[in-house]
């Protein structure tokens, strides 16, 4: 059932504060810290042959004891360490990492998580496949100010929303009417206002999902199967000039509404909302989907997990090709793997079934003061570390730097002719019939070269790992490979194993 009570947690008091780690490398994470009440210095505390994670930035108590719990000591060399966590300023860092070294940022992932670059990515996948329809229509600024302007002008009655492009957390947004001027000098997107969203006890929502990506060549994605349903706290009425401005009405950012909550003329409004309504507004995603399903709000059956899915493999797959290149140059494909990135999609449910995507984050919220953060977020990093975690390369506390040969790197034909007839080759043996498939597909699996053994084997190896992720790129069924601009060797060959049972589901 889905719970409509007060979460019984004391924010003042919640073990999701953030904790201390010195670091010399600029980031953008969290800036709030948790006194650190050991004094011992952090390298003292290194035990021999455990693998160590270096913070380049201030995390939250719940990822300080997600390492924790799966062997990590923290070291506060940026040089030396199994794992770095957050923002590190070099752009060339992932270039320069040695095997069993993993940092938690992906070259080219600004093409998803900046605003104004993910608008523009969808809107191009979307003319190529018109059957997709997942964002609001959108106009980016300043390049698309007149057309913008415009189709506001003509539309004087409907509703905008205004966000800056490297905004987060709910600031840097306005809604607007039609006939009113856009004032922002920065660079922004300008949505159209979603005027259908699905309710909940009269409440705004929507949903906080957890996005991993493993790889880009091959594409490797994967999903946590839990994530937060984030309530607005004024319960929703169609926007008109009098409600324009609140926020907590229109937006589901929790930032947004906890400063509401937090604010002292507010907070009588609101325990008093939760004592009438019995409501909270922070949800278990699945919990809120199974509340959805068994309360019939949609006419059809609607499986809503796999339109959570084809969202992110649509957007993931069309910011593909930049983010290749990307890795191309940042060497980001090579064996053992270097890098990964996770990204909080935002994902708002419509009441014809529907989903709109609102935003990808880059850096989504680690810590909380809701007891669902820690339900949700605990598990969520610890089984993220296992997932992501490299094979621990250290003997007597030093980093044994092994080299990485060229075949430990994506495969790249010096004769682009023959290289390309093997893709066709791949591409076809997919779609053969059954029968056809299995014997052609264990000539090909038969024959690996090491480099592909590699791969496959990390793929299986990566299964056993997963814990409560759920791997959608590459899957049995197949369904996202037509929407690749152009679908790499490596993404047919693991498309193939998976088929063929080679590589676990």
């Amino acid at each position: 059932m889905l719970n409509f009570t007060k979460p019984p947690v004391n924010p003042k008091e919640q073990h999701l504060t953030k904790s201390k780690s010195s670091n010399k490398i600029n980031n953008k994470c969290d800036t709030q810290q948790e006194t650190d009440t050991d004094n011992t210095p952090v390298e003292q505390k290194i035990k021999t042959g455990r693998p160590v994670v270096f913070f380049a930035c201030a995390a939250n108590k719940v990822v300080h004891e997600a390492f924790s719990h799966m062997g990590y000591d923290e070291t506060t060399n940026e040089n030396r360490f199994n794992y770095l966590w957050g923002w590190p300023s070099a752009a060339d860092l992932v270039k320069r990492l040695q095997p069993g070294q993993m940092v938690n940022q992906m070259p080219g992932q600004v093409q998803m998580t900046r605003k104004d670059n993910l608008a523009n990515t969808i809107q191009e996948f979307i003319r190529k496949y018109p059957q997709f329809n997942f964002i609001p229509k959108t106009y980016i600024l300043p390049n698309n100010m007149l057309m913008c302007q415009s189709y506001m002008q003509q539309n004087p009655k409907k509703y905008f929303i205004v966000k800056e492009a490297l905004a987060n957390r709910g600031e840097g947004i306005q809604l607007l009417r039609g006939n009113m001027q856009i004032e922002t000098q920065v660079e922004a997107v300008v949505q159209e206002y979603i005027k259908n969203p699905l309710l909940i006890n009269g409440y705004k929502f929507d949903f906080r999902i957890y996005v991993v990506v493993l790889q880009v060549d091959p594409l490797i994605v994967y999903y946590y199967r839990e994530g937060i349903a984030r309530f607005a706290t004024t319960q929703y009425s169609k926007p008109t000039m009098k409600t324009i401005n609140d926020k907590t009405v229109h937006l589901t950012n929790y930032s947004v509404n906890k400063n509401y909550m937090d604010d002292e003329d507010s907070e009588e409004i609101v325990e008093t909302q939760i004592q009438q309504e019995n409501f909270a507004f922070k949800q278990k995603m699945t919990t809120v989907i199974d509340h959805i399903q068994s309360n019939l709000y949609f006419t059809s059956e609607i499986d809503i997990y796999k339109k959570i899915e084809e969202v992110i493999q649509a957007t993931i797959i069309a910011a593909e090709p930049k983010m290749a290149a990307q890795a191309l140059i940042n060497r980001s494909n090579a064996l053992p793997r270097k890098c990964f990135g996770m990204y909080g999609f935002d994902l708002i449910l419509l009441n014809d079934g529907e989903f709109k995507l609102l935003e990808v984050n880059a850096n989504p919220s680690t810590g909380g003061d809701t007891q669902v953060d820690f339900e949700v977020k605990d598990p969520l990093f610890r089984d993220l570390i296992s997932l992501t975690q490299p094979k621990k390369y250290f003997v007597n506390d030093k980093l044994r730097v092994q080299q990485v040969a060229d075949e430990n790197e994506t495969p790249r034909e010096k004769d682009q002719r023959a290289f390309s007839q093997k893709i066709r080759d791949l591409k076809a043996m997919y779609y053969l019939d059954e029968n056809e498939f299995q014997v052609e597909s264990q000539k090909v699996l038969r024959n690996l070269s090491e480099y592909e053994e590699k791969l496959l084997k990390q793929l299986n190896v990566d299964c056993k790992k997963q814990g409560n992720f759920k791997r959608i790129i590459p899957n049995v069924s197949g369904d996202y490979l037509e929407f690749f601009e152009s679908a790499k060797y490596t993404d047919w060959l693991t498309a193939i194993a998976v088929k063929a049972q080679y590589v676990k589901e």
